[in-house]
Formats: structure tokens, C-alpha cells, sequence
């Protein structure tokens, strides 16, 4: 498993919700302490399974799973930070899409802090506010 998600997430709004809820929020709850101190390759996949937690589906337990087996494969990954980094400065990278959840249109922002080589925070979030530019003004879109 190279990926800790599909690429493409579709949301399953007409499936039917899981009747045992708490072992997929307590696996979700798992993750999450995992990717706080350590995996910060879990932030975007996290976001996504989080946003069901109070009506899971049989996908999105899938998606779970997607997550533990990737975690299996990749069980020699972390954050490893040099004592003789020559890079001694804060670098931070930020991405985003547009309009990337085919069914709220909302968009998704990433952002990770670096330094000494490694990264020191991460966010993977979805963005629910726009803010557009223009010569003459700024608007602000909810």
C-alpha cells in the first residue's frame, strides 16, 4: 500500500450507516494520536475519515482499514531529526485544491513546518471561508 487514502474520495451519502459506531471512532481516535506525535503522512487521510465520525458508513470503514494496512507497510517510517542539519531555518510549504469535495464543492488546505529536516507541525484541513483579491477590494465568502 503506497497510499494511506484513494485518491479520489467520494463521499456516501446514501449508504447505510454502521451499527456499532465506537470501533470505528475509537480506530479513527487511534490514528489521530498516532498522527499528532509522529506520522504527519496521516494528516490528509485523517481529515477525511474524521469528517464521518458521528455516521460511518461500510466505505469509510474501508477507509480506515486502507490506513492500518498502509501503517503495516510503512512501520519504519517517523520524524528523524539531525543534530548536525546544516539547514537551521524555518521553512513552511502549504498546498490546497479548488472546489475539491465533489459534493460540498468545499476546498481542502495543507500546510507543514520544517526544520532541522523534519517536519515540526501539519494541518490538513477544510477551507471554509474564500477570500478573493482584487485591485479595488476584498471579499470575504462563507
Amino acid at each position: 500500500m503506497s497510499t494511506p487514502i484513494e485518491g479520489q474520495i467520494m463521499n456516501s451519502v446514501s449508504e447505510e450507516t454502521l451499527e456499532d459506531q465506537v470501533p470505528y471512532r475509537q480506530a479513527v481516535g487511534s490514528l489521530m494520536y498516532l498522527m499528532t506525535a509522529t506520522r504527519s503522512d496521516l494528516a490528509y487521510a485523517l481529515s477525511i475519515v474524521s469528517t464521518n465520525l458521528d455516521s460511518p458508513t461500510q466505505a469509510d470503514r474501508m477507509a480506515v482499514k486502507r490506513v492500518y494496512r498502509y501503517l503495516k507497510g510503512t512501520i519504519n517510517y517517523g520524524l528523524l531529526f539531525q543534530k548536525n542539519c546544516k539547514e537551521k531555518e524555518l521553512r513552511v510549504f502549504s498546498d490546497s485544491d479548488f472546489a475539491g469535495d465533489p459534493i460540498t464543492r468545499h476546498s481542502r488546505t495543507g500546510i507543514v513546518s520544517v526544520y532541522l529536516g523534519a517536519a515540526i507541525s501539519w494541518l490538513s484541513q477544510t477551507a471554509l471561508r474564500y477570500i478573493v483579491f482584487n485591485r479595488s477590494r476584498v471579499c470575504c465568502y462563507q
